[in-house]
């Protein structure tokens, strides 16, 4: 054999080689990089243990709402059996009307019935209040009634709260920001009750409190005629003695 067939046969040999190294390699890359994508394919799927998790908070979220209910039956049943003296005797003021479809009819007796609960405000907590009046609504009402009466209370308890604040900052006798105020006060009810519900539950009251106020202003202006009808009188017997 000449040196020139040694060293082709050699040449192959050694391309053959490097050629199958390549292949290996190229194929083990391959698979390292499709595992990392299975790996987060499979994270993505929720584990039978969250499954479950979120299903045991589902089942247990209703027993609760179940058991607040009958808690406060029991404190409304509790102030049946044992009103406050000065409540013995009375009536509970308003009705709650149902119609058809078993909507609750949204009328100024809801807060009437609110406002007879709310008469204990000065001798029992705010807190065990609201939990008598809860126990009424599941005693009375049922479905979407019983919802809406729920958020009915929660947002006047809410109105009433911001009010009795914003009376604190306002000087009792300082008449002379009346209309500003009643602006403000108006305008609380909105914010929190919507224009429908502070419609139907104040809107005789805010027009009467506008009578009032209106009056309030005719004194005023003749207050202050009266007194400048005084000062000239005394300017002009001021000047006749000069």
């Amino acid at each position: 054999m000449n040196k020139t067939a040694f060293w082709a046969m050699c040449f192959a040999a050694l391309f053959f080689c490097v050629l199958a190294g390549l292949n290996h390699v190229t194929s083990f890359d391959l698979q390292n990089n499709n595992e990392p994508f299975e790996f987060k394919t499979n994270n993505i799927e929720a584990t039978p243990s969250q499954i479950i998790s979120e299903n045991n908070f589902n089942q247990t979220a209703q027993p609760i709402a179940i058991l607040e209910n009958e808690m406060a039956k029991a404190s409304y049943e509790n102030f049946l059996l044992s009103p406050p003296r000065y409540l013995q005797g009375t009536d509970i003021r308003g009705h709650f009307y149902i119609d058809e479809q078993g909507e609750l009819i949204i009328t100024p007796s809801i807060k009437q019935r609110f406002d007879y609960f709310f008469l204990m405000t000065e001798h029992i907590p705010l807190t065990e209040i609201i939990n008598i009046i809860h126990g009424h609504l599941v005693t009375e009402l049922s479905g979407a009634a019983l919802v809406t009466a729920k958020i009915l209370l929660e947002d006047y308890v809410n109105y009433f709260k911001q009010y009795n604040e914003l009376m604190n900052n306002h000087a009792p006798k300082d008449n002379s920001n009346a209309y500003e105020l009643a602006e403000e006060i108006a305008q609380l009810r909105i914010d929190i009750l919507g224009n429908e519900v502070s419609e139907i539950f104040f809107g005789k009251s805010q027009a009467l409190q506008a009578q009032n106020l209106q009056r309030l202003a005719i004194k005023n202006q003749q207050h202050q005629y009266s007194s400048l009808l005084i000062y000239q009188q005394t300017c002009k017997k001021v000047s006749k003695l000069h």
